[in-house]
């Protein structure tokens, strides 16, 4: 996937017309055509990239052929050994391609190289004067590789980057020899378990020998190579040769044996083998949290959840739901909001990424939601800093962030909510200026309701939030003076624009390339494709297209889902570089579309609670329709009986609005609330007929 940069002398094409950039004044940019009689045009920079004739120069010549339900990825593809040796690779040439952009005037790749890479750097030298290949001899040293390796890799890198192709830099770095196109029809593969866990798959090992000697290789390496004691792979041969002997097998050379076992995952080896402290090498080194101050736009996002204190209704049935909560992401060098997701879902790894999805993509404010001002904050941070939440560590959101987007991750110190003041600052305000303005408020505190019920006043639904959110910030929060920005830039706006005179626009993914990079983002994990199909989260997903990967359940590919639509997913076939789409058969795919997974999950819970289905059980289309209507229903019951309770409380001369301790004895002991609805029934009945 390629990200694009319009800066200046910038080239891309308009209406098959070539153009250059020659000034950038955010919102707007002046471009001059190349051809004919040279106009020059200003153009406001959100209409000009949005337009489906605008086409950046280096992929003019390539036909974007997006669909919805393909996503071509050579690097996912790619086994875990071979995708670590293309990371290795761009950590090697990464210094030169940020020394490279930083002096044609690139900002942020300066500040960058200084972050990251000043140990290549001598005494009073600086940036611009350290050549590139100097540089190169620094990095071979450093890796112990001659410079011409060095420079192959860099030149095989920008030859797919620099290409007319859609692909990313790194697929050039991919060792020829992983080629997943080329095989043998000759080669099985062994897979190799968890020995304590024996349906987790750790790798695959491909051979070319006989099918008899696929069990006792399976058999030595996972019982005698991946244990703590650590054995020799000559013993672990002598395993091997030992059953062949029993089974009156000739056995099979050592040297086909040692290749084998080196063939091996270095980390999985260390890891089962030498224990946690020898493995800690492979364990991901995070950035911890660093005080310097945002140097530009984008320079560092700080993102945190809010739970929202205001009631949502159901748009279909009008009924009181709960509080729907609001990840969002605030630019430190300006103020501006960068993404802000909001939905029922708590915090999760799935709202965690769908936050990152929703700051990376052009948020088109005014075609959606009619607002006057744009909201232009878009594109790839540098850094993104976050607070200590288990859904913020996932290894999931960590690889995302790092080889995805290509940004840095960083954490608040523990126990230092001050370090979090700009992201908490702007909740603060959201609640005064906007949240506890509506409708449905719940304010801060329930001591604050007095007479006020939230339930009875909640008029609006999730999509209004997102409505009246968006047009806030867009509209109000951007363009309001900020008393802790310069007072030449004192709102976010003018900061934010002021500051992309600087750096130039962010990268930012072409329109037409959304719904494939929306793909690249989803999580993925590893699943069987079964008679059944994949079962993921008590959904089942066939296609016809993939009968021919029906196998054992330890046969496993990777499968990316959207946990914000559990209708599809996306499965990667072996020796292939295309997803596929799966849609969902039970139940079927339209009953699914656009369901989040926690509201299904919450479907099945109370499904559970009445015993219509076993926890193991896959729920039908037609149990699903039933248990909504069933939930519906006793959400309408439980709301007459609860106004049945406050009106014999009321008559009992008890306070409502204030809660009952845990530490004070029940009132009225003798009788259950089931008694007193009873009571109050039947006094009822007693007025009526008196009255008649």
């Amino acid at each position: 996937m390629r990200l694009n940069q319009l800066k200046i002398n910038s080239i891309f094409h308009y209406y098959s017309k070539k153009y250059i950039v020659l000034q950038i004044e955010p919102p707007d940019i002046v471009i001059k055509r190349l051809e004919d009689d040279g106009e020059t045009l200003r153009m406001n920079f959100f209409q000009l990239v949005g337009d489906p004739s605008f086409m950046p120069g280096d992929t003019m010549s390539k036909e974007v052929d997006i669909q919805r339900n393909q996503l071509k990825d050579k690097l996912d593809a790619l086994s875990e050994k071979s995708r670590e040796k293309v990371s290795k690779r761009y950590k090697m040439i990464e210094p030169i391609l940020l020394l490279t952009k930083a002096k044609v005037g690139d900002i942020k790749s300066a500040h960058l190289f200084m972050q990251e890479y000043m140990r290549f750097l001598d005494d009073n030298e600086t940036i611009y004067s350290l050549t590139q290949a100097k540089l190169i001899n620094k990095i071979s040293q450093q890796y112990g590789m001659s410079e011409r390796t060095i420079k192959r890799y860099l030149s095989n890198y920008r030859g797919v980057e620099n290409g007319y192709s859609l692909e990313d830099g790194e697929v050039g770095l991919i060792p020829k020899y992983c080629d997943i196109t080329k095989s043998r029809s000759d080669e099985k593969c062994i897979p190799i378990c968890n020995p304590r866990k024996p349906d987790v798959v750790l790798d695959i090992l491909k051979v070319r020998l006989d099918d008899k000697y696929i069990p006792i290789i399976k058999e030595s390496i996972e019982n005698h190579c991946l244990n703590p004691k650590g054995i020799p792979y000559k013993a672990v041969y002598d395993y091997i040769d030992v059953s062949c002997k029993k089974r009156n097998f000739e056995t099979p050379p050592q040297i086909t044996i040692y290749k084998m076992l080196e063939r091996l995952d270095e980390q999985l080896l260390s890891r089962l083998r030498k224990g946690k402290k020898a493995s800690e090498k492979f364990d991901p080194i995070q950035r911890g949290f660093t005080n310097n101050e945002a140097l530009y736009p984008l320079h560092i996002i700080q993102i945190d959840h809010k739970e929202l204190d205001i009631l949502v209704i159901d748009e279909k049935t009008g009924r009181v739901l709960k509080k729907p909560w609001l990840t969002a992401g605030i630019d430190l060098y300006s103020r501006e909001i960068w993404c802000a997701y909001i939905s029922l879902e708590p915090p999760s790894i799935n709202r965690t990424i769908k936050a990152l999805q929703h700051g990376v993509f052009f948020k088109r404010a005014k075609e959606r939601y009619g607002t006057r001002e744009e909201w232009g904050v878009y594109g790839i941070p540098t850094n993104i800093m976050f607070d200590n939440g288990g859904e913020f560590r996932s290894p999931r959101v960590i690889r995302i962030i790092n080889e995805v987007l290509k940004a840095n991750v960083m954490y608040r110190p523990v126990g230092t909510p001050r370090y979090g003041s700009a992201i908490e600052r702007f909740f603060r305000t959201l609640d005064t200026e906007l949240i506890h303005r509506l409708d449905g408020t719940t304010k801060s505190s329930f001591r604050e309701w007095g007479d006020y019920e939230p339930s009875k006043e909640a008029a609006y639904t999730l999509d209004d939030i997102r409505y009246f959110v968006t047009k806030y910030i867009t509209d109000i929060y951007q363009c309001d003076v900020h008393e802790g920005l310069p007072p030449n830039e004192n709102t976010p706006l003018i900061r934010y624009e002021e500051g992309l005179k600087k750096t130039g626009f962010p990268e930012f993914v072409n329109i037409a390339e959304e719904e494939s990079f929306r793909i690249k983002l989803l999580p993925s994990t590893d699943k069987p494709y079964t008679r059944d199909g994949i079962r993921l989260g008590n959904v089942l997903y066939r296609t016809d297209e993939l009968s021919h990967l029906i196998s054992s359940r330890e046969i496993k590919y990777k499968v990316k889902y959207d946990d914000d639509d559990i209708s599809r997913v996306y499965l990667l076939p072996p020796k292939s570089d295309t997803y596929v789409e799966v849609p969902a058969v039970i139940p079927s795919a339209t009953e699914l579309l656009g369901v989040n997974r926690y509201t299904y999950e919450k479907v099945l819970e109370s499904l559970r609670i009445e015993g219509e289905v076993k926890r193991s059980q896959i729920p039908s289309t037609r149990l699903i329709t039933t248990a909504l209507a069933e939930l519906q229903d006793q959400m309408e019951q439980r709301g007459k009986n609860n106004k049945k309770l406050i009106t014999v409380a009321k008559r009992m001369g008890l306070d409502s609005s204030r809660p009952i301790q845990p530490s004070m004895p029940p009132q009225n002991k003798e009788k259950t609330v089931e008694e007193l609805v009873e009571e109050a029934n039947k006094a009822g009945s007693e007025s009526e007929s008196n009255a008649g």
